[in-house]
């Protein structure tokens, strides 16, 4: 398997080489091959996706390529030296992009590289990772805007996607005081990706009362000090 697959590297090479002008071919070493596989960010399954390379710069796309519809592996030819924006997509996911910089090298270069797609079906639920409140406290915490960002980026590579932030939780206790802290926290994210341009039609909201079922068993005991936080998921309605 490993000579199958050095050979089949070695033939991509040569294909991209001839493509190039004379002037541009410095040769099988001056390239740079880059391998890996797109996932299914929820189970880890493959998945066959789309991968679309482009200038950052000039925004113009470079090339094309899909990963294999069954073990999600892929193969690029790229130039060293050079900075890329990946746009990956795939039906029932969500659309992402990813900055990838090839190294400066003037011999042959192989890197890896995994993708994860986060599924976009109806009722798929996505967590927001980072620690967006404090506890007991309904406005965003210092730093919330960088783990908020990535997802107002999600949201504008995919205009048709339409979401509900569903908020959980710090602790057991009033259920009508915890409505009231997580009705207002999934308010505040909403009202963030609102002003940074995000169609407010797009979102809907639900606190809730009850601790939320995916992390209960690991919130009992916490730390001396430390209090869990209760998490906040993207719910696809859409």
């Amino acid at each position: 398997m490993l000579m199958r697959n050095t050979t089949y590297a070695i033939t991509l090479i040569i294909i991209a080489l001839s493509w190039l002008p004379a002037s541009a071919q410095f040769g099988a070493k001056s390239v740079v091959l880059m391998e890996g596989v797109v996932l299914d960010e929820g189970n880890l399954k493959p998945i066959g996706a789309t991968i679309e390379v482009y200038d950052p710069t000039t925004h113009g796309k470079v090339n094309s390529y899909r990963s294999n519809i069954t073990s999600g592996a892929y193969t690029i030819v790229l130039k060293p030296s050079q900075h890329f924006t990946f746009r990956i997509s795939s039906k029932g996911y969500f659309t992402t992009e990813e900055d990838v910089r090839t190294p400066a090298s003037e011999k042959y270069e192989h890197i890896t590289r995994d993708f994860s797609l986060k599924p976009a079906t109806p009722g798929a639920e996505i967590p927001i990772i980072g620690r967006l409140f404090e506890f007991k406290k309904k406005e965003l915490s210092v730093g919330a805007d960088e783990d908020l960002a990535d997802l107002t980026h999600l949201m504008k590579l995919n205009p048709d996607a339409k979401i509900s932030v569903v908020s959980y939780p710090d602790q057991t206790g009033d259920a009508m005081r915890n409505l009231a802290l997580t009705n207002a926290r999934a308010a505040a994210v909403k009202d963030f990706l609102v002003t940074n341009g995000i169609d407010s039609m797009r979102i809907q909201t639900a606190g809730n009362g009850d601790l939320d079922p995916a992390t209960k068993a690991t919130t009992r005991r916490r730390a001396k000090g430390k209090h869990a936080v209760g998490r906040v998921y993207i719910r696809v309605i859409g």
